[in-house]
């Protein structure tokens, strides 16, 4: 039972990680094709409209695809930030009292532990800044010297770009870098009034 359970666990964070890293590929490609937009007028079978569209559709897709990533996980990471939260307290509370094979076992515990917070933290971040660029690389080709319509869905797409795409722990916590520091700050601080209270 315990070895299928750390499979499932293995898969989730293997399948998030996997999900982020496309993501976070695919907005680097359409950076660049939107970068190289203005570069290629010179070909007779470009069409710099098309292109724009195609951009669009694109970053559409990827807005669409890292919401439901959001919502699938939203729930799951609410418990994973809870139980990791609690489970370092303890661990750390616990952590001088031992012996020191217990503390050797303590410290790879929390090293699992501290691994499996900063595999959802630092790819959702990842993906965050990343989104975040688009609005730049939209506004860097040549969208200004066309029609009015390409002009409209342009601006349409730097206004959307502007939203940040954010991964939260169940609409509380957000899942980025600054919320891996703020657990652990909190971790301490936690850890530093168990000590006073039981001791």
């Amino acid at each position: 039972m315990l070895s299928f359970d750390a499979t499932i666990v293995c898969g989730s964070d293997s399948f998030f990680i996997g999900a982020c890293l496309n993501i976070h590929a695919q907005f680097v490609i359409l950076h660049n094709r939107l970068k190289n937009l203005g570069t290629k007028k010179t070909d007779r079978n470009f069409d710099l409209n098309n292109e724009v569209v195609r951009c669009v559709k694109q970053h559409n897709f990827l807005l669409h695809y890292t919401n439901v990533l959001i919502h699938m996980y939203s729930i799951g990471l609410i418990f994973q930030f809870f139980v990791t939260t609690y489970s370092l307290c303890i661990e750390i509370f616990i952590f001088t009292k031992r012996d020191t094979v217990g503390m050797i076992i303590g410290v790879i515990y929390c090293c699992m532990l501290t691994s499996q917070l900063a595999l959802y933290c630092f790819p959702a971040d990842a993906v965050n800044d990343i989104s975040e660029q688009c609005a730049e690389a939209i506004y860097s080709c040549p969208w200004y010297d066309n029609s009015p319509e390409l002009k409209h869905v342009v601006m349409n797409c730097m206004q959307r770009s502007h939203k940040r795409l954010i991964f939260t722990a169940g609409g509380l916590i957000d899942i980025d870098k600054r919320a891996f520091t703020k657990i652990f700050k909190g971790i301490l601080s936690l850890n530093t009034l168990m000590k006073n209270v039981f001791e």
